[in-house]
């Protein structure tokens, strides 16, 4: 979205539809957005008196981009309907984007109508905090912490906080329960890097750096009434952002519908790519394939794009084409670690084991961190059914590192050590980490898997190693 820093001047009384109805230069926006305002600025002439139709307008200003005029129309709703405190809400949001100093007060005029509401809360308290207003930003992040329900960015608030009083306990504490909420939150993780470095453990520090670069910017604080304007949006951007959480969440039907809209608004690589991936994940694979050649037609350099089509086209039996995309995708970057990921896989499905090997290598060599890659170069050191393939220190070499990096909780690492092990002979830590890689499989409900495993296991008992089976 667009910021406009250093804009104030608005006031709460009530405006005269003639003089308070923004104009909107629709110059650059797309057809759907043009529509869709036209159509609800002429609801709010034939109703000036409607709050709803003045809060509508707003809230569908403010997702499209028109930020300073959404805000009379949010004060316009809110002098109309003064029990709704969304309307100041809204407001108070725009207006603190802006940089206005008025949006405390409108905080404080939304507060006073719905007490409980938690993200109101947070969000008053960052805009505080980001002002100053250290007691009072540190009141409004207590109260969030004695709402419900919890939410992560309440606790980093009062972590901020915390650490502003030199108070390093505190602050780690709070930002400990923040990750245990949302152990995907990247500004924890940073907070944390930063409290370690202060304290000299610098094994803790690049931890949780590393683990903060993996993930997205920024994330979205829950706040269903902040999302009900969200919801407005009909834009490109809009579909995309609905369509990246519906991805996230499983839910490729929805995924699908939002980023087709998407590409009626605005044909877009990007979004060609992400389609192709929902219909990926569908096992449409042919019709995937034909969405990420869409997106290189766009941008014949999108690796992303490159990589996911040597996927569908894999799994629709083109392994020759499959390896020359990803091949490509190399060319252009050569560190990627999913495509040298997808290479080795392909080459293994294929038979072709030594070429599977040379491109896992490759891949850890230039990401010694992704333990995929570690993960699979393991498995077939230990369990190729060429003997001069196999490699069995360095397949438990590897696998312990794996296992190590992912605290044991995988299953998957765990049978590779288990394979490893079978492979130089030490069978009884074979079965027992074989049962151990059962046992959390199927606490994962991973049932085929465990089922995989109790068979290999078997094999390690009479003192067999498992070797992969030849194509």
């Amino acid at each position: 979205m667009i910021l406009i820093a250093g804009f104030w001047g608005f006031r709460s009384h009530l405006l005269s539809p003639s003089s308070s109805l923004p104009e909107i230069d629709y110059a650059g926006s797309e057809a759907p957005v043009a529509e869709k305002l036209t159509q609800l600025r002429k609801e709010v002439e034939r109703n000036p008196k409607s709050a709803r139709h003045w809060g509508k307008f707003g809230v569908n200003l403010y997702v499209h981009d028109f930020q300073r005029e959404a805000i009379p129309c949010f004060q316009q709703a809110a002098a109309l309907d003064q029990k709704e405190f969304r309307w100041p809400y809204y407001c108070a949001y725009a207006l603190s984007e802006a940089g206005s100093p008025e949006a405390f007060a409108w905080y404080e005029r939304s507060r006073a109508l719905n007490p409980n509401y938690t993200p109101l809360q947070v969000r008053h308290g960052q805009a505080l905090l980001a002002a100053g207003e250290l007691e009072k930003a540190q009141a409004a992040f207590q109260a969030a912490l004695n709402g419900q329900p919890k939410l992560p960015h309440a606790y980093m608030g009062a972590a901020r906080m915390a650490l502003d009083k030199n108070d390093v306990p505190a602050a780690r504490a709070y930002a400990e329960k923040a990750l245990a909420l949302a152990p995907q939150f990247r500004e924890a993780h940073s907070f944390l890097a930063e409290l370690n470095r202060r304290s000299h453990d610098m094994a803790k520090a690049e931890h949780h750096l590393q683990l903060a670069e993996k993930l997205p910017a920024k994330m979205e604080m829950p706040d269903p009434v902040f999302a009900e304007m969200i919801a407005e949006g009909v834009s490109s951007f809009w579909h995309r952002m609905r369509a990246g959480r519906y991805l996230a969440a499983g839910r490729y039907d929805q995924a699908v519908q939002e980023l087709q809209l998407a590409l009626a608004a605005r044909p877009d690589a990007e979004a060609h790519n992400n389609l192709g991936m929902a219909l990926q994940y569908q096992k449409k694979f042919s019709a995937a394939a034909e969405h990420y050649r869409q997106a290189l037609a766009l941008n014949p350099r999108y690796v992303e794009a490159l990589n996911n089509l040597s996927v569908a086209l894999f799994e629709t039996g083109q392994t020759e084409e499959a390896v020359a995309q990803v091949g490509k995708a190399l060319q252009i970057d050569s560190t990627l670690p999913d495509a040298y990921l997808n290479l080795g896989t392909f080459h293994n499905r294929s038979g072709r084991r030594k070429e599977a090997l040379h491109a896992f290598r490759q891949g850890l060599r230039h990401a010694p961190e992704d333990m995929r890659l570690a993960y699979q170069l393991a498995w077939l050191l230990a369990t190729a059914p060429e003997a001069e393939l196999r490699n069995g220190k360095e397949a438990l070499r590897l696998a312990k590192t794996v296992c190590e990096k992912t605290a044991n909780r995988s299953p998957g690492a765990l049978e590779a050590l288990a394979a490893a092990y079978a492979e130089n002979r030490e069978f009884e830590a074979a079965v027992q980490t074989a049962q151990q890689a059962q046992q959390l499989a199927v606490a994962k409900g991973q049932r085929q898997l465990a089922q995989e495993i109790q068979a290999r296991m078997q094999l390690y008992k009479s003192n067999k190693p498992y070797r992969e089976e030849r194509p």
